[in-house]
């Protein structure tokens, strides 16, 4: 087209003119708001597509606002920035105050950034929904109000470790029930006894690890019957009162019951009997055992100790009766001969050179021999061709000694009997100092016996000895000595 002449279009005033651009497009000044109806209809068009023109019943007018390159579009309820391009946080429509903005993000939740002021936020799970986790980034999270639940707990997850409360050194308390009635507990539970009594229950569980049970030093009353197998159970009683216990043996079991002191009852059929009770036909008690002794040695090791009745190798009881009342001395030798105590000791005939006295018998009682040794009789022996010859012995009392001389044995007065003696004794012994003299015995008759019954009243103590002498008349005599003892 060739432009031939501009026609300038002015309005009734001849003021304001038309102006069109190079464009084609007119500038167009609709004159100061008014009503409504004093308004004229302007048609906006882009030369393909036109708007509508708005009038009084307010049609809907559609816009495109786009800024060259997006375009902002209404898809439902939603403000699109181009509805030709998928949701994504470039597409988002954010609002913001040239600082800190306000986004929704591709969920639809809201994000919300917080200042320094407290602030409250809900949420609603829904029943069935999954947990809802709290988290106050560090700080403390306090709820106004209360938990309202009938069984409030935290579940840790399958293999997580224990949950662990703490409340900051104060304490923590729990108005109503706190998790259900029972609830198993793994590891240890420490509990705290108040002055006032307390019942704890138990089930433990087949096969499971013993429960140990204290009360603090107080006392724990069972009612009715506790069951226990294979165990050792301990029953100790804190006081002087009476302690009652029963204890029912399994079938085909052993019971062992073990008491450190019992009053076993002086009943008919109880083991303990009262002093001086008559006896009664149907009586029960503990039989009194003896111990088989063939030695005689002491059952016990010092004066005052508990012993058992002792018996001989042929089932008598032992008995001392030199002091029963009225039993005289040959009785009693009687009864040591019975009971394997007595003993026969000879120094055999010995020829003694001259006349002087001479060192010719010796008896020792050893230190720590548990005997005494009891001298029934004594024979001195001569044996000479006339009867003038004759010889005196002496007797000494722990007599100091040189050598023991020639050793002679005791035989026993009854072959069979167990024991042997302890006296130790020996002819021609050598000694420095004869000891103390008891008695001075003279032999007059030639090939007699000179016989002296002690009958048993001659000691000889343990750690003692006897020294013998002999001062013949004649030399070249022979001499000896015989000696019948018991030993107790």
């Amino acid at each position: 087209m060739v432009k031939t002449q501009d026609t300038t279009i002015f309005d009734e005033t001849g003021a304001n003119a038309l102006d069109v651009d190079a464009s084609g497009r007119a500038t167009v000044n609709q004159g100061l708001a008014a009503s409504l109806s004093g308004k004229w209809p302007v048609q906006i068009t882009d030369g393909t597509n036109t708007m509508p023109t708005a009038d009084a019943v307010a049609r809907a007018i559609f816009s495109k606002i786009t800024d060259g390159t997006s375009v902002v579009t209404v898809t439902g309820n939603r403000l699109d920035v181009n509805a030709a391009l998928a949701w994504n946080d470039a597409n988002k429509i954010h609002v913001w105050n040239g600082t800190t903005e306000l986004a929704i993000d591709a969920s639809g939740f809201l994000t919300v950034k917080q200042g320094t002021s407290p602030w409250v936020t809900s949420n609603n799970n829904g029943a069935g929904a999954a947990a809802v986790n709290i988290q106050d980034g560090g700080n403390s999270i306090t709820i106004d109000g209360s938990i309202s639940n009938t069984a409030f707990g935290v579940n840790n997850g399958a293999g997580a470790s224990a949950v662990n409360i703490q409340d900051g050194g104060n304490s923590i308390t729990v108005d109503g029930t706190f998790w259900p009635a029972t609830q198993p507990v793994s590891g240890t539970v420490a509990v705290t006894q108040s002055t006032s009594p307390w019942v704890t229950s138990n089930n433990n569980g087949a096969g499971a690890a013993a429960v140990n049970i204290q009360d603090g030093g107080n006392s724990i009353t069972v009612d009715g019957t506790v069951a226990f197998s294979n165990t050792t159970i301990a029953v100790t009683q804190a006081t002087a009162a009476s302690l009652n216990a029963t204890v029912v043996q399994p079938t085909g079991t052993n019971l062992h019951v073990v008491t450190d002191s019992q009053t076993p009852g002086t009943g008919a059929t109880n083991l303990g009997k009262a002093e001086d009770a008559a006896h009664t036909s149907g009586d029960v008690g503990v039989m009194a055992l003896a111990v088989r002794n063939d030695a005689g040695t002491a059952l016990a090791g010092a004066t005052g100790d508990y012993i058992p009745l002792s018996t001989d190798s042929v089932g008598n009881l032992r008995v001392n009766i030199s002091s029963i009342s009225g039993a005289g001395n040959s009785t009693q030798w009687q009864a040591a001969v019975a009971a394997g105590k007595a003993f026969l000791l000879t120094s055999d005939l010995i020829t003694v050179s001259g006349t002087a006295a001479v060192p010719f018998f010796l008896l020792r009682n050893p230190v720590a021999s548990g005997k005494t040794i009891k001298i029934k009789k004594i024979s001195y022996n001569l044996i000479a061709s006339i009867t003038s010859d004759s010889g005196i012995y002496r007797v000494y009392r722990d007599c100091t000694i040189t050598t023991n001389g020639t050793a002679k044995t005791p035989v026993k007065m009854v072959k069979s009997q167990a024991n042997s003696a302890v006296l130790l004794s020996g002819t021609a012994p050598t000694v420095s100092a004869n000891g103390t003299l008891l008695f001075n015995n003279a032999t007059t008759s030639g090939g007699s016996f000179n016989i002296i019954d002690d009958d048993l009243t001659w000691y000889i103590e343990q750690g003692e000895n006897i020294y013998f002498t002999l001062q013949p008349a004649v030399t070249g005599k022979q001499h000896g000595i015989n000696i019948w003892f018991i030993e107790e």
